[in-house]
């Protein structure tokens, strides 16, 4: 008996020295940084006509679509 009480004390001083290693030599956890700021352009606001139509020859294929869908 005495032998395995040897044994489970070794167990559990090995077990805590295991724990202790790994917590004491982890990296260390990488902090978020906050998200940078997104540069922002100011222009002056002026009035002009805009056109609404464009005539061509040819073909027009969108860059992305969108589905829209109501939220009830």
């Amino acid at each position: 008996m005495q032998i395995k009480r040897n044994v489970a004390l070794m167990l559990g001083a090995l077990l805590i020295l295991a724990v202790a290693t790994w917590a004491l030599t982890r990296p260390a956890k990488a902090r978020l940084a906050a998200p940078t700021a997104i540069p922002v352009r100011v222009v002056s606001v002026t009035q002009q006509d805009v056109p609404r139509f464009v005539s061509g020859i040819g073909s027009v294929l969108s860059l992305h679509s969108v589905v829209i869908r109501p939220q009830i």
